[in-house]
């Protein structure tokens, strides 16, 4: 397992939050000048760190960007009123989590349990919500189908074998 870098283990999340947020700021450069600032707040870090945390950085922000992108694509050709595309999106991010966690070489203490305890907590609300949403919509539409057929707007075999295509049965 390759060691640790010293940016992980020298600084807080705090410090390390702000480096990031100066890193991006910087536009993934000056990474010179971001190693001399740590230094002198006293942290032994060189230029090759910053240089090498900041590219880890900056693959992540392009991955986020490149799947934010794709998903605003894909909303605009297929709109999603069923909610199938936010369920899919979250199984996905579900997925990445998990193979981001495998990609991460962890080591003990290095991501705080509660971090990652928050963030699947976060993502089962976010599809129990969905699929709570998406149950909501399915029983009023079909509410609204029986008072269609009660009020003779529509036939019952007509909303029988609409509910049928749209999945109800």
């Amino acid at each position: 397992m390759p060691t640790p870098s010293k940016i992980d283990t020298l600084l807080d999340d705090t410090q390390r939050a702000e480096l990031n947020a100066k890193i991006k700021a910087n536009g993934f450069g000056d990474y010179r000048g971001l190693a001399q600032e740590l230094q002198d707040m006293g942290f032994e870090i060189s230029k090759s760190a910053v240089h090498s945390h900041g590219q880890r950085l900056q693959k992540q922000v392009e991955k986020i960007r490149a799947a934010a992108e794709g998903a605003d694509y894909l909303r605009t050709l297929y709109p999603d009123d069923d909610g199938a595309m936010t369920d899919a999106t979250l199984r996905i991010i579900q997925a990445e989590l998990f193979n981001y966690i495998q990609d991460l070489e962890l080591t003990p203490g290095s991501i705080p349990p509660e971090k990652l305890a928050r963030l699947v907590k976060d993502l089962a609300l976010a599809s129990i919500s969905q699929k709570k949403l998406q149950n909501e919509m399915r029983k009023d539409m079909q509410e609204r189908a029986n008072a269609a057929v009660e009020n003779g707007e529509w036939q019952r075999d007509a909303m029988e074998e609409a509910k049928r295509i749209m999945g109800f049965e």
